[in-house]
């Protein structure tokens, strides 16, 4: 199945998807996540996550990575006019990535193709993948931050190693994981875990996005315990470049 992946990167049918993230403060787009997606099937291959659990099984994800790295920054760099001071373009990355000895160089061309623009290059770390921070590693992340990068943890509170996480890596954001957003609406223990993390990250001065928002309710519930940012279809799906460039940019 991964001769599948390396011809599809051959072919060049990897696509970025563009999620916009909400400032609910102002009501207004501040960012986006980038998902990938391909233009056409993929044999063997349902979705994003067994994609990226078979790159990384094979040493090719930062392969991928770097793909969508470069293609979103040519789609927003042709109207990087258009784009808000302090944007925050938000990529899903892996240990293998952050290891890898071309990544502070892909993260610094990333940024310097919206040389002007002061525009927030953030990483997403998960849980699913563990990092052993080491002096090695301190010191990549130490590098990218000295760039301008942000850190973020996704997928808080899924796995086992959160608290090590927010110890061990300097973290500019803590995502909250929609499977806590969703339970919130039936389980009272979800909405006060949900409570802690954002009491955690005020504390520790670090931003709080909400993922999977799909209802007004769960937005101004969120909104009311101190979640500024936003994402989920409530707000938008993921789009194509040209139609996030029309709704969020350009409208």
């Amino acid at each position: 199945m991964i001769n599948v992946i390396k011809k599809a990167i051959v072919d060049d049918v990897f696509v970025p998807y563009f999620q916009p993230i909400i400032c609910m403060n102002k009501q207004i787009c501040v960012g986006c996540e980038i998902l990938i997606r391909w233009s056409k099937p993929l044999p063997g291959i349902t979705g994003a996550e067994q994609l990226i659990s078979l790159a990384v099984s094979d040493g090719i994800i930062f392969s991928l990575t770097k793909i969508m790295m470069e293609k979103t920054a040519r789609i927003l760099g042709s109207v990087k006019e258009k784009i808000p001071q302090d944007f925050y373009i938000s990529i899903n990355v892996t240990p293998s990535c952050i290891l890898d000895t071309h990544f502070e160089d892909a993260c610094s061309m990333f940024i310097h193709r919206f040389k002007g623009k002061n525009i927030k290059l953030v990483i997403e770390l998960t849980e699913q993948y563990p990092l052993l921070v080491t002096d090695t590693t301190a010191s990549l992340f130490n590098k990218i931050k000295r760039l301008g990068v942000c850190i973020a943890l996704d997928d808080f509170g899924v796995g086992y190693n959160s608290y090590n996480c927010i110890r061990n890596i300097p973290l500019d954001i803590i995502k909250i994981d929609k499977s806590y957003i969703h339970d919130m609406r039936r389980n009272d223990v979800s909405k006060y875990i949900i409570e802690s993390i954002i009491s955690l990250a005020n504390t520790l001065k670090m931003k709080v996005i909400a993922e999977g928002i799909e209802n007004k309710k769960d937005a101004l519930y969120l909104y009311r315990q101190g979640v500024c940012y936003m994402q989920g279809y409530y707000f938008s799906p993921a789009l194509k470049g040209k139609d996030f460039i029309k709704k969020w940019l350009i409208n």
